[in-house]
């Protein structure tokens, strides 16, 4: 967890209006040090397996996302997937 903290702060010291999201699968990692230095927020609030929310998002700009879905899991995984789509979609650009 350490090494996430000191990463975040060299980002957000470098960029201090930066968007941040950390996502990944953190089993049994306590995320709360991370999310009260850096004014984070958990936002999946649905379970991934089991009863259990192993999945997170950790992030300063949820305002500009939906809500975490949770979809089916993936062939014989026992974890659900997680989609999080923000309001307004990427432009797209042709080559």
């Amino acid at each position: 967890m350490l090494y996430l903290i000191e990463t975040t702060d060299v980002v957000c010291n470098r960029y201090p209006n930066c968007g941040i999201a950390i996502l990944g699968d953190f089993n049994q990692l306590d995320t709360s040090d991370l999310t009260f230095h850096h004014n984070l927020k958990q936002v999946v609030e649905c379970t991934t397996r089991e009863s259990s929310i192993l999945d997170l998002i950790v992030t300063n700009i949820s305002k500009y996302y939906y809500s975490p879905v949770q979809n089916a899991s993936l062939g014989i995984s026992d974890q659900n997937i997680i989609t999080w789509v923000p309001f307004r979609k990427i432009a797209e650009t042709t080559i």
